[in-house]
């Protein structure tokens, strides 16, 4: 996860795969940023497949449990045979591992939404009564002495979960992308058969969930291997099979494929009919009748629903195979009409859409014709006032809310490609320690742009550290110098060195970007709260206009990550937005939430889109703030 560190060290990491069996973590949770809440634990683990808690406390001791199967908010027990309880340091912190298998494997998991991680129902449960503690309890389905687990202390200091994924020595799919031939070609990405009517009556049938394509077999080949390659451990999936025949068919299961070789317990695993004969739209549903065999899990199979009710990719090749049994009881004809050759076969991580509204709350256009405009509506953009040739934009954050990113993110975009001009990271203390104005470059030699964005020291919660508030009003007023370096200790004074005596309107700020990460909004020092507070009235006091730009919000959503288009569909956001509103005392329209490039090498298109909306809102604000002053008429041309 960007920007949110583990507090495992090396030595435990190494000790706790051991545990998993050598088995790759991924930071999806960490208490300390995102809230003791079991709601956000919910919203960033459901339907992540295999995962991992880990709590910490003041004796030192780190423990914790370990599930195979997805938490997705079911209300109910999950089944899991390889779930366990584990302590990894013990009193003063020194290390002893010590593990606890399930005792009762059907009451392995609590998996309710009210409840962080809750193993046993009560044998360990994190976030209890969504505060910074544990509850625990020796019962019929994890029996351990508890002061062996915790010590007795049931106070933490962080709680961590993290996605468990098996270990190998190469990633599935290159975490940056580069196209390895002679020349650069544009490859359109893996498309859906599935139609827009298709999917809302899938949806309709599945209860009405979001769909992200994992596996299509077309493209990635009919092969088991790599069907599991793709899809085991991502937690509630859908497998859809298309026939010669018109027929649209398939299986939906709410837990993770692990590889296995076992029968998966899923209550509500059903098979279904979307497509009849010829492609007639005819819904059919085949609920499970045996639980406990609900799905076969084997590396060596497709998926197979039943142990072979329906077995898609049956011996690696375009085909089905069926047959009523114990675990699902139908006329085989329904389902496919007796034609078990495949046209295509796709499988789809299915996700809880009650995280997301039906329609964005906000309207955005998002096509390459759309990121064109709005890069020709700024790059023709003149502000009125012939004395202003260039608005000038002040950013201020706190440490590593990414305000400098955001400066190198917008001049990426005009650039062509991803670039880092201002100095940009993360650390205890600012990365920038200079005042900085840096025009935005129509391309590597075009023009300045009409906007120039000024970068200062990020702003901390303890005094004498940080931006002072003293020497943001020197900032507004224009009295401060490209390159100057910033001394908390001591503001700028009129008898300071580069102090510049009379600035024209040119030279002052005509809007402020306030930069927060939404992931920490919720979470921030009263301190620091604070002194943002006393910054806004600071601006007030000039009538500079304010655009609070959210960023990290692909973290505050992960589903962003792959579509940056549901940004204002994600209830997630939203709510962060509405935190900030109500924290800063600024109205919810003057709040857009934005994506910086961190890790990426190549631009996209939505996450363009996001930055240049979030700009030429702040060249609109400092129009209105230009009104103030007299009208200038526009110079003759000679």
């Amino acid at each position: 996860m960007a920007g949110v560190k583990s507090r495992l060290t090396q030595d435990e990491v190494k000790q706790l795969q051991d545990l998993l069996g050598g088995r790759q973590l991924s930071l999806l949770y960490k208490a300390s940023v995102h809230g003791y809440n079991a709601s956000i634990f919910h919203a960033k683990c459901d339907a992540q497949g295999p995962t991992v808690a880990i709590a910490y406390n003041g004796s030192g001791y780190i423990f914790g449990g370990f599930t195979r199967q997805s938490y997705v908010s079911s209300g109910g027990y999950i089944n899991d045979e390889k779930a366990f309880l584990f302590r990894l340091k013990g009193k003063e912190g020194v290390l002893s591992p010590l593990k606890i298998p399930v005792k009762t494997a059907s009451g392995a998991i609590y998996d309710y939404s009210a409840n962080g991680p809750n193993f046993g129902g009560g044998a360990l449960h994190l976030l209890n009564q969504n505060v910074a503690a544990a509850a625990t309890s020796s019962n019929d389905n994890y029996t351990f002495n508890v002061a062996d687990l915790h010590g007795n202390d049931l106070g933490l200091m962080e709680c961590e979960v993290y996605r468990v994924e098996d270990i190998s020595s190469f990633l599935e799919t290159p975490w940056r992308k580069i196209t390895w031939t002679t020349e650069v070609r544009r490859m359109a990405g893996v498309k859906s058969r599935l139609t827009q009517d298709e999917v809302k009556q899938l949806q309709h049938l599945l209860g009405g969930r979001q769909l992200s394509l994992l596996y299509k077999a077309s493209v990635h080949g009919y092969n088991a291997s790599t069907f599991h390659a793709k899809c085991d451990a991502q937690g509630p999936t859908v497998a859809i099979a298309y026939n010669g025949s018109g027929y649209i068919f398939g299986g939906l299961t709410h837990q993770s494929y692990v590889s296995s070789g076992e029968y998966i317990h899923d209550e509500k695993a059903f098979l279904f009919r979307l497509k009849g004969k010829e492609g007639v739209l005819s819904p059919l549903k085949i609920p499970v009748k045996t639980a406990s065999g609900a799905i076969y899990d084997y590396s060596a199979n497709g998926p197979n629903f039943g142990g072979g009710a329906l077995h898609l990719l049956n011996q690696n090749v375009a085909a089905a195979a069926t047959s009523s049994n114990d675990n699902y009881t139908f006329n085989v004809a329904d389902l496919h009409g007796n034609d078990l050759g495949l046209t295509e076969c796709e499988v789809y991580r299915v996700e809880d859409i009650s995280s997301f509204l039906e329609s964005p709350w906000r309207k955005i256009t998002w096509t390459t014709e759309e990121r064109g405009k709005i890069m020709e509506e700024i790059r023709s953009y003149k502000p009125y006032l012939n004395s202003v040739p260039r608005i000038r934009i002040l950013v201020l954050g706190p440490i590593g809310a990414g305000k400098s990113s955001f400066f190198n993110s917008v001049n990426s975009v005009f650039r062509g490609y991803v670039t880092s001009q201002a100095i940009a990271g993360s650390d205890n203390t600012s990365v920038t320690t200079q005042y900085r104005t840096y025009p935005v470059k129509d391309g590597r030699d075009g023009k300045p742009l009409p906007i120039i964005f000024c970068d200062t020291m990020g702003i901390e919660e303890k005094s004498g550290a940080g931006l002072e508030i003293d020497e943001v009003s020197n900032i507004i007023k224009g009295h401060v110098p490209d390159r100057y370096q910033f001394n908390p200790a001591a503001t700028l004074r009129s008898d300071s060195p580069g102090y510049v005596k009379t600035p024209s309107l040119k030279d002052q700020i005509h809007c402020v970007a306030f930069v927060i990460d939404g992931c920490k909004i919720e979470i921030l020092p009263e301190k620091l709260e604070e002194k943002l507070k006393q910054l806004r009235r600071k601006v007030n006091q000039f009538g500079i206009p304010q655009l609070v730009l959210l960023t990290k919000v692909d973290e505050i959503c992960p589903t962003l990550e792959e579509d940056v288009q549901c940004v204002y569909k994600s209830k997630a956001v939203e709510k962060q937005m509405r935190i900030t509103a109500e924290k800063l005392g600024i109205p919810l329209a003057q709040i857009v939430p934005v994506k910086n490039y961190c890790s990426e090498l190549d631009l996209s298109c939505d996450v363009d889109i996001l930055l240049l909306s979030a700009a030429r809102q702040l060249i609109r604000l400092a129009e209105s703030y230009l009104d103030n002053f007299p009208f200038e008429k526009p110079e003759k041309e000679p």
